[in-house]
């Protein structure tokens, strides 16, 4: 292969790695939401919903919007937990190691609804659901689709 062909495949490969980083970067947020959603909703057993959240690669933070939780079935059709905003500053250099460095966390507009059916409350039964593994997988997503 001559010069020319070989600059020609270098300079897509660099042209198609660009668009693939401008593209996650893009979409970072929305790809985080859905997989907060998806996880928070398989290990609860109840809808987890986020407003909005932005992370920030720059400035090693992230942030997240109106976060709520419903409640068990059984209970009230509200929020067990809803959240105005959590900000959080992380050590990026941290990442790699086993314990991350969380620099601060900022909390506001948290709302906590404790309702009792019987001898169980909302709470209880939304902590006795969250299993390890598997069987918090193949328990949640009934509870999550029905």
């Amino acid at each position: 292969m001559n010069k020319t062909g070989v600059v020609a495949i270098v300079l897509v490969v660099a042209i198609v790695i660009a668009g693939i980083s401008i593209f996650v970067a893009r979409n970072i947020d929305g790809m985080a939401k859905e997989m907060v959603e998806a996880i928070g909703s398989q290990v609860t057993g109840s809808r987890v919903q986020v407003g909005d959240l932005k992370l920030s690669l720059t400035e090693d933070a992230g942030l997240v919007s109106d976060l709520t939780v419903a409640n068990p079935k059984g209970f009230s059709g509200g929020n067990l937990f809803a959240l105005g905003s959590i900000m959080v500053d992380i050590d990026t250099r941290s990442l790699g190691n086993s314990v991350f460095v969380i620099e601060s966390i900022s909390i506001d507009g948290a709302r906590v609804l404790a309702e009792q059916e019987g001898s169980n409350s909302n709470i209880q039964v939304l902590l006795d659901g969250m299993g390890t593994g598997a069987e918090a997988g193949d328990a949640s997503s009934e509870k999550v689709g029905s």
